[in-house]
């Protein structure tokens, strides 16, 4: 994690346990990153032996495909409204003065 002992011995267990988090996520994107690789090089060398369409996912299947499951359904007209508004806010902001 690159901590010194000094550094390591001032955190507090929830600063260390972020800190932690984080590097761990770090780690796991940076494995996912090398076996995604792996999958493209090893389906672009199947691809032209394939006799049907060939698609990534099945080459290799990893726990990280699987799509979640859809937790927000449509914004009803008030919520349309509401975010539209912000939006109109923003854009205000960033308008250049001229």
């Amino acid at each position: 994690m690159g901590l010194s002992v000094h550094d390591f011995s001032i955190l507090t267990p929830s600063e260390f346990d972020a800190i932690y988090t984080e590097w761990r996520s770090g780690k796991d994107a940076e494995v996912q990153g090398e076996w995604e690789r792996c999958r493209w090089i090893c389906y672009h060398i199947l691809k032209p032996y394939a006799a049907k369409t060939l698609r990534v996912t099945d080459v290799l299947k990893f726990e990280w495909d699987k799509t979640p499951a859809k937790e927000t359904g449509k914004m009803t007209k008030k919520q349309r409204t509401a975010e539209n508004k912000k939006f109109k806010e923003l854009l205000e902001l960033w308008k250049d003065d001229e």
